[in-house]
């Protein structure tokens, strides 16, 4: 059964929802996207959720999602000081942080990536040993 793109955006806004309300009573701070994403993540892993039930919805938002940065341009045209010297400040943070994060998670996925092929190669070479003997 696939839901029209319409109820899987509302859908997907409604598990927002609630994660950050849970968040709140919750007491974490800024934490309602997350673990928004996390109960997401965790619905469709263990098929709780099927797929095809957000994904169209999900493709929406992802293909439309310049509209969600308009509102951060005004704010830009509203605070001039922006276009100065603390913007280039702002924005040299803002891509070193972004260039920061981009590595960090090159480089664990590249060393989870060798641990599962040693572990693999190792499983490989034990059932080989057993075999021998």
């Amino acid at each position: 059964m696939r839901l029209r793109p319409a109820v899987q955006v509302g859908a997907l806004i409604a598990l927002w929802w609630l994660a950050a309300r849970l968040a709140g009573w919750l007491g974490f701070a800024q934490l309602g996207g997350v673990l928004g994403l996390f109960a997401l993540w965790l619905l469709l892993i263990n098929g709780w959720l099927p797929l095809a039930w957000v994904q169209h919805g999900a493709h929406w938002l992802i293909r439309h999602m310049l509209l969600f940065f308009v509102p951060a341009v005004l704010v830009v045209l509203d605070h001039r000081e922006l276009l100065g010297w603390v913007g280039v400040k702002l924005f040299t943070v803002i891509v070193l942080g972004t260039v920061c994060v981009m590595a960090c998670t090159a480089l664990t996925i590249e060393w989870c990536l060798r641990l599962a092929r040693h572990r693999a190669a190792r499983k490989r070479l034990q059932r080989h040993m057993h075999k021998a003997l």
